[in-house]
């Protein structure tokens, strides 16, 4: 399986709220992003087989894909 989603380039293409895949080490998860630094982020996301919620600290882009793709405005 291939890379799901969109690249994201730079931290600045990120917003909170935003729909995004992360690599897990193993796999990648659908995540929701809830806090934007300049240099990283925290993304909300739930394991397979579990009602509960987990945070993440993502530091590098590489870890993370856009949902949607972006338009050029």
């Amino acid at each position: 399986m291939g890379r799901p989603g969109h690249p994201i380039l730079n931290w600045k293409q990120i917003r909170k709220a935003q729909a995004v895949y992360f690599f897990t080490g193993a796999t990648w998860k659908k995540a929701l992003i809830t806090e934007t630094y300049e240099n990283s982020c925290t993304v909300l996301f739930q394991e397979s087989n579990a009602s509960k919620d987990y945070a993440k600290r993502v530091v590098d882009l590489a870890n993370l894909r856009s949902v949607r793709g972006y338009s050029d405005e």
